[in-house]
Parts: structure tokens; C-alpha cells; sequence
């Protein structure tokens, strides 16, 4: 059959897993969540085809799964052989041991025509206008929490439309209006950043490698009025995607973190310990 993306989200909290899946649509920040999510669903290893290793396609997918069900995930199949096409749809039919998520831009008739007889095609259009509006506000509503129009209207003209990055900062206001039940205007323009969110993408990319740069940039961004708990919770939202939880908990539990005893909290030399830390650790 063919669902909404936000049909798949009842399905899977009902742990409702289909067969297969085919995801078409440009919204490649909600296919990944997607991807995540029914990973997380699944006791059997990720394995992932692409170009790269196409010509394993047969052998892969004959593989018995002992322990749970495989999660194959098979990145744009209208790149592969005529022959691995066939076979591929031959498997859609009569799968066994995995469950199997396509990843496709182009519309493909046949391919949904099979995967809708057999599991589920999922449509992942852009998010814009009222779509986007709405989705939004299921992040804040998932969280108990609320945002007017005018606060989701000052949210989109700082952000954009770009769904990854109003996802973190929709998850920075949660985090830091977590007294209140309604967000507003007010907490948009004190919790969203002067700066740019290139500026901070420049400032991870320099911590990853492990730069020195990236101390003086992060000075030269609290300079020109980028907020010091939006660098914060930007570099905690990078790591998570980057490192093991448990090994991000611990960096930031080393670090200190002690601002209740302060008289006017200054998240600078937090900061920068955690920089530290980070480059360290690489």
C-alpha cells in the first residue's frame, strides 16, 4: 500500500514493521529518521547496497539471518543491471530473512507497483507551506509543549525550510523553555542564534579534525553575538550523530557543567573545555 510518511510514524510506534519498503521523495532528512527508526525496531544487523557492492546483491540476499531480521537497505536500485533489477523484484516477492527499505528520488511505477503488493511505499515529498507548519508543530507537540504562529513564523524566517536544521533548533527551544507549556516569540529570539548556522557547521568540521582554529573561531563567534547555549547544544546535537551516547554522556559529565552555584551562568569556558575535550579524544 501507499502511506504518508506520517502514517509510517503510527505504524512503527505500533511496532507494525513491514516486508519492505520503498521511500520516494526529496525529504532525505525524514527518510533517514525513518531508517533509524525501523533499525532500531530490528534485532538483525544493517546492511547497506549501492553501486559500490551491487554485484553481492544475489549473495547478500540469500543469506540466512539466525538472529533476527536483517534491515537492507538499498540506496537509488534504478542505478543497478538489468539483471540485479530482476532479481530484486523476484526477492520483493518472496522475502524471507530481511526486511528490505529502498531509497529512491524518481518515481518508478513498476518497482512501487511491487513493493506496494507486498509491504509498503512511503512518500517523502519536500516539506513546505502548511506540510512543513504542520510537522513542526508535531515535534513540539510530541514533547507536551505548544508554539504559536507567530513563534513558528519567526522560527521558519531565522532557520529556513531546511527540515535537519529546524529539527535541531526546534529541539534547542524544547530544551531550553522546558518550563513552559506554550512557546513564544520571545523564546524563539533569545534562544535562536545571531550567527550563522554555516559558521557552525565550519566550527564542528574544525573540531572533528582536530584544528586548533576552532578555539579562536568559537571566541569570534560569541564575539559577533552567536549565543553561547545555542554553540552548546549544537556541538551536544553533532555529537550525538557522530559518537556512541554513552561515550558523548561522558564528555559532557567530565566537563564542567556545575552552573547552579554560579551567580550569572557564562557557558564560555564550558565551551571550550568540551572543544578540548573532543580534539583530545580524536
Amino acid at each position: 500500500m501507499t502511506i504518508t510518511y506520517n502514517q509510517l510514524e503510527e505504524k512503527l510506534e505500533r511496532e507494525d514493521v513491514a516486508s519492505c519498503y520503498l521511500f520516494v521523495g526529496e525529504e532525505d532528512f525524514l527518510k533517514q529518521k525513518a531508517v533509524k527508526r525501523l533499525s532500531s525496531l530490528l534485532s538483525g544487523r544493517k546492511i547497506i547496497i549501492n553501486r559500490e557492492n551491487e554485484k553481492e546483491l544475489d549473495n547478500i540476499l540469500s543469506q540466512s539471518q539466525l538472529f533476527g531480521r536483517r534491515l537492507v537497505l538499498i540506496e537509488d536500485a534504478s542505478s543497478f543491471c538489468p539483471e540485479n533489477k530482476a532479481s530484486l523484484l523476484e526477492y520483493i516477492k518472496n522475502q524471507e530473512s530481511s526486511t528490505i527499505i529502498l531509497l529512491e528520488k524518481e518515481r518508478n511505477p513498476k518497482l512501487e507497483k511491487n513493493v506496494a503488493q507486498n509491504g509498503d511505499v512511503v512518500t517523502f515529498p519536500r516539506l513546505k507551506g502548511k506540510g512543513l507548519i504542520l510537522w513542526a508543530k508535531g515535534l513540539f507537540q510530541r514533547e507536551g509543549r505548544e508554539i504559536d504562529d507567530q513563534a513558528l513564523d519567526a522560527l521558519l524566517d531565522i532557520v529556513g525550510d531546511d527540515t535537519a536544521l529546524l529539527a535541531v533548533e526546534i529541539e534547542k527551544l524544547i530544551c531550553f523553555s522546558k518550563e513552559k507549556e506554550r512557546v513564544v516569540e520571545d523564546d524563539v529570539t533569545i534562544s535562536s542564534s545571531r550567527g550563522s548556522w554555516q559558521d557552525s557547521f565550519k566550527l564542528f568540521e574544525l573540531i572533528k579534525r582536530g584544528d586548533k582554529n576552532a578555539i579562536n573561531l568559537c571566541l569570534q563567534l560569541i564575539e559577533d553575538g552567536m549565543s553561547e547555549s545555542h554553540i552548546l547544544f549544537f556541538l551536544a546535537s553533532k555529537m550525538r550523530k557522530e559518537r556512541a551516547g554513552a561515550e558523548v554522556f561522558k564528555l559532557l559529565a567530565d566537563t564542567d557543567l556545575s552552573l547552579k552555584s554560579q551567580p550569572k551562568v557564562s557557558y564560555t569556558p564550558i565551551i571550550l573545555s568540551l572543544i578540548l575535550k573532543i580534539m583530545r579524544k580524536r
